[in-house]
Order: C-alpha cells, then structure tokens, then sequence
C-alpha cells in the first residue's frame, strides 16, 4: 500500500466549482469594512474559515483571494501575513498596497521572502526602524539600495553602522548612504577611504562640523585645568577633538626645521621619508599611522585635509603634493588633472571643519563606535 503522503486525490470537478464558489463567498464577507460585521468575533470566525480554505486553495485562488484583500486593512490578519508569505505571484498586491501587515509581519516576510518579497518591502511607505534593519540584515543589495532611496524609510543607528559596514565591500551603496540624514561623523568618516571622489566631497562637506558652540561651551576649561588634569587620556582626548590649535608647539620647538613650511618644503626636494612623516606627524599632533595613511590616500582628499588642518598656505599644499612625488602637471603649463581637482578640495574646506574629519581619524572614533568596521 502506498504512503498516504504520496497519494494525490483527484476532487471531482463539482467539488472543485463548490470549493472555489465558497472560497470567493468567504472572501467577499472579510472583504466587507469592519463596520458592516455584526461583530469582532464574527470576523475572526470567517478569518479562520478563509484561512483553513485558502491552505489547500489552487495558486489562482490564492491570487484572487490577495487582489481582492489588497487594499483590505479590516481583514484578518493572519489571512494577510499568509498570503504575503505565500510564493511572490501570490503575494504580490498584497505587499505593494495593504497596510494593515505591522512591523512583525513585514520583518518575519522579509526572514523568509525571496528576493523579490524583499524588492517589494522596501518600497512601502513610512517603513520603521525594525523593518528596514531586517531588510539590511538578509544583505541583499539591490533591496538595500531602494531602501536607502525610499525617504520615508526610518533608519536606526545601529542599521546605519551594519550599512558602513557592507559598503566597504559594496562601494555603490556610498553615495546613498551618505546622502541619508540619519548618518553622523563618526560613521561617514569611517565610510570615507572606499567612497569615490563625489561621495568624499560629500562627506567632507556636510559631516565636519566647525564646533563653534563645543569651543564655547569648555573655553573656559582650556585655561583652567590643572597639569594633572591634562595628563588624562580620557581628558586629553575630548580635548584634541574639540581644541582651535591644530600644530604641536612643543614638537615645534624641539623640530630640526624651524617650521612646518620648512619641512615640506625640504621634503619636496629630497622627497618624503618615513623619519620625515614621523616628525611632520609629531608637529602636525596626529599619530604617524594616521599621517601615513592620508598622504598615501589614492584619492589625495586626505592631503588636502592635512594641509587645512594645519593652516598651510596654498604654495605649501602644492609642495607637499611634490614631496610625495604626484605629478602636478601633464605636459607643460597643462595641470594634471587629479592635482587640480584635490586643490578645488582644498580651497573648499575651511580650518574647522578639516580639523574635525583629521581629529576623528585621529582619535579612531569610527573603532570606538562601529565595532565592526576598520579601525585605523
């Protein structure tokens, strides 16, 4: 005898009519609005009927049954996170028009879904916090750009620091992600070394903050902490993100060179050495790491930055670009292309704000705060 499992019945063709006759009636009575039910318990009643039918419904059926509950928001609700789990041909209308599934319908659809669920999900309207994370969280890509273009998606925090994240590996969602009101400095600057030009631009204009009111608000701090006070790290590091003075007087003064300028401008004869990034790091108070890193960024952006930063002068940018052996010009008195457009990025950044993206290199508030991204 056969396993009961593999038996198909074959339904008489009354059978078939009388079912999908029923089907439709039921549908019709949960598509009515709840106003016209005679009670809350009647609805649930035909809800579970409408379910129990649809379970062994033809693909059709279901289809039809979804067009008609679509624009449904008084139909049961586990009729409706049915059919938005059911295959996409299925679950279609109901996913791009009815807003009755919550955010706990959306994010167990989005678990299981196909990609084409996904797609659909992420282009509904007032999408929350919860939803979107889920949507981040399965990875895929092409759904992740529509959220990051749908305005009306909520991002929370910690979804913004998993976007960081799949954007060192996925340099297209950059543009998109920065372009996002929820993102902060800290994770756009960590997103900057794999953003194109555009997107650092972007970056280094609307994510460096020129901290006048910090300034204000300790001014007073700067001149009345005390030796011991200084010495703290904890201290010492709120203190150089926010402090006006970019240069270290004291390596200054214990400096070969009598000056920065000096440096660079010896450097761009004999050319950068590492003992040479070593001490314009030192005068310029960042870590030689992070120094290195931003004069040998492919972009240049980060030369740019240093230079503003610490307040050199135009003639002294172009020296540098020389120490580090980029070309300045393609042929005579015709400006290498990269070099002019690094030098329009330099000419746009104020002092305050190149302090601010230099400062949080630095500091590596990007490790502090996305414990899955790159630190420094």
């Amino acid at each position: 005898m056969e396993p009961v499992s593999d038996i198909v019945p074959t339904l008489d063709p009354k059978v078939v009519s009388g079912r999908r006759a029923m089907l439709r009636r039921v549908v019709d009575f949960v598509a009515i609005p709840a106003s016209g039910y005679s009670s809350r318990l009647e609805r649930a009643i035909a809800g579970d009927i409408l379910l129990g039918m649809l379970i062994d419904a033809e693909v059709a059926d279901k289809r039809a049954c979804a067009q008609r509950l679509s624009v449904s928001t008084d139909a049961p609700r586990r009729v409706l996170r049915y059919l938005g789990h059911c295959a996409f041909e299925i679950a279609q209308p109901i996913l791009e028009h009815n807003t009755a599934l919550d955010c706990q319908d959306l994010k167990e659809i989005i678990e299981h879904g196909s990609l084409e669920h996904l797609l659909t999900i992420s282009k509904r309207r007032n999408l929350s916090e919860n939803v979107s994370h889920g949507l981040i969280a399965r990875g895929e890509i092409e759904p992740i750009k529509n959220l990051l273009d749908n305005k009306s998606s909520s991002l929370s925090e910690s979804s913004m620091d998993l976007l960081v994240k799949l954007s060192n590996a996925n340099p297209e969602l950059c543009p998109l992600i920065a372009a996002r009101e929820e993102i902060i400095p800290s994770q756009s600057l960590s997103m900057f070394w794999w953003c194109d030009a555009q997107t650092r631009l972007r970056i280094l204009k609307n994510q460096t903050g020129e901290r006048v009111g910090l300034i204000n608000s300790i001014s007073d701090m700067f001149r009345e902490m005390s030796p011991e006070e200084r010495k703290d790290d904890v201290i010492q590091k709120a203190l150089k993100l926010i402090d006006r003075r970019q240069r270290n007087r004291q390596a200054m003064a214990a400096s070969s060179f009598e000056s920065l300028e000096a440096l660079i401008q010896s450097a761009s004869v004999s050319g950068m050495s590492a003992e040479l990034v070593q001490e314009m790091a030192y005068i310029c108070n960042v870590k030689s790491v992070v120094l290195a890193k931003l004069l040998t960024d492919k972009g240049g952006e980060g030369i740019a930055v240093v230079c503003k930063s610490v307040g050199l002068k135009r003639d002294y940018f172009k020296l540098l670009w020389q120490a580090l052996r980029r070309p300045i010009e393609v042929e005579e008195d015709v400006a290498d292309p990269e070099f002019e457009r690094v030098m329009d990025v330099y000419l746009m950044l104020s002092v305050s704000k190149s302090q601010t993206a230099l400062r949080y290199w630095n500091w590596a508030l990007g490790a502090n705060f996305l414990p899955s991204a790159d630190a420094l």
